[in-house]
């Protein structure tokens, strides 16, 4: 009989977690009998991309809580899973009496928690699982005093084949192939720090170069998006959020990632420096 595991996402919309999760589930699919709980649906109906691929992997298997989060232990008690699995600490997202109750003595589900950020101060870490699997061997470090047994699991660099050349793959896209193009994937906030490019960009307005930016406009970050657009360069393309990020990939002369992250809020381990690597790409990135 397979083993069930319900994975907890703190949301499903587009990001690192959500996309890592997608990844976790397409790998194990077949060998356990998977089902995911979305925390709240924030998407917005806009920031879809990850969230519609959950929905093509499990179906009604895939659960979004109401407004009351006690419905969360119905849904446990009709799946009585073998593993319960949080995509994130339940002290950055769960209310502590449903955390209590979760992680209570009488539990008959093993308690896995991952963790997509690296400001925690674990020294206030509350409620412990019975392991971590961790994205990043940082993160390891950090939560290695807390005692618990603890395993990485990075996101895997799958070696991409291409199969067509730059021309066609510039093409496809309605780019010229006869200029250099330097893509940018990502959420547009300050920590991944588009503003820098953009710099660039109007450093090198005369040159054959054009720049590509390829992430969503959140409007909870549009205090900074918002003044970069009114005075968006000639040699910049915004492609907003795409379903075939792997197309610009291919095409791509340059990836360019300038995320330089802050004590309180850095990188933990960005799947487009991943990606880019499968894909072979020329990067640049700072050193993070």
């Amino acid at each position: 009989m397979k083993k069930k595991i319900v994975y907890i996402a703190p949301h499903l919309s587009t990001g690192g977690m959500p996309q890592y999760l997608v990844k976790q589930i397409e790998l194990i699919k077949n060998d356990c009998e998977v089902y995911c709980v979305e925390w709240g649906d924030v998407t917005g109906g806009v920031l879809v991309v990850q969230r519609n691929k959950m929905v093509n992997l499990l179906g009604d298997r895939l659960i979004t809580l109401p407004e009351d989060k006690m419905e969360l232990f119905k849904v446990l008690d009709s799946i009585n899973p073998d593993v319960v699995h949080l995509q994130e600490i339940p002290e950055l997202f769960m209310q502590g009496h449903i955390a209590d109750k979760l992680y209570g003595p009488d539990r008959r589900y093993v308690l896995i928690e991952t963790s997509h950020d690296s400001g925690y101060d674990v020294r206030n870490k509350v409620y412990l699982p019975d392991k971590f699997l961790m994205v990043s061997q940082y993160q390891i470090d950090l939560y290695t005093s807390l005692g618990i047994p603890c395993d990485l699991v990075e996101y895997p660099i799958e070696n991409k084949v291409r199969t067509k050349t730059r021309e066609q793959a510039l093409r496809d896209l309605g780019l010229d192939p006869n200029i250099k193009h330097v893509i940018n994937v990502g959420l547009f906030t300050p920590r991944k720090n588009q503003a820098e490019i953009i710099e660039y960009a109007r450093l090198l307005k005369n040159y054959p170069i054009q720049f590509h930016f390829i992430g969503n406009h959140a409007d909870n970050f549009q205090f900074y998006w918002g003044p970069l657009m009114e005075n968006f360069p000639s040699n910049c393309k915004w492609w907003n959020e795409r379903s075939d990020v792997d197309s610009f990939y291919e095409a791509a002369d340059l990836f360019l990632f300038t995320s330089r992250g802050h004590p309180t809020d850095m990188e933990t381990m960005p799947l487009v420096i991943r990606e880019s690597l499968g894909w072979k790409v020329p990067s640049l990135i700072y050193n993070l």
